[in-house]
């Protein structure tokens, strides 16, 4: 009898030869499927190096072209105005909850560090084709007080979309 290093049932299991390789194939396709799974989350989240559209928008053609935007656009200290997303576009955008934030500085771009992470990067929402969505642009207690011009930084799609504001 040949010896199998991989055998995932042990030895003192009393199977048939049949009813071992029958287990063993079993705990193989689920170890695999496991694999898969926890592979394909993995890339879910991945972060892809998409080329920066400024103004908060994108045209993808003639007609369709896809807007992030700031509501009020003057946002006032302390408090939370809303990203607007809108796709003028015949098919459903996916996006994320998660975006960046820098503070100009002299006109140097600063990371806004969030003072609570609880958002996940990877949980995927969608905007339908020729619908709005509108989130948040401030959690409670991660609101700017400091006035000045902000930068969001957002994908959308198979596009990271960027938009300057101002906080008064």
């Amino acid at each position: 009898m040949r010896k199998n290093h991989f055998n995932l049932v042990p030895n003192f299991i009393f199977f048939s030869d049949k009813q071992r390789k029958r287990v063993t194939k079993t705990n193989h396709t689920l170890l695999l499927a496991v694999l898969f799974i926890l592979a394909g989350s993995f890339f879910a989240c991945e972060k892809d190096d998409y080329p920066i559209v400024q103004n908060g928008r994108v045209d993808i053609s003639k007609k369709e072209y896809i807007l992030m935007r700031v509501s009020p656009e003057k946002v006032a200290v302390n408090s939370s105005g809303k990203l607007i997303i809108e796709n003028h576009t015949k098919e459903d955008m996916e996006y994320d909850l998660d975006y960046s934030l820098e503070y100009s500085d002299n006109g140097n771009w600063t990371q806004v560090p969030f003072r609570n992470e609880w958002v996940p990067d990877c949980m995927l929402r969608y905007v339908g084709a020729g619908k709005s969505e509108e989130m948040l642009l401030f959690y409670r207690g991660e609101e700017p007080s400091q006035t000045g011009k902000y930068r969001i930084t957002k994908k959308i799609g198979g596009y990271i979309l960027s938009l300057e504001f101002e906080v008064l």
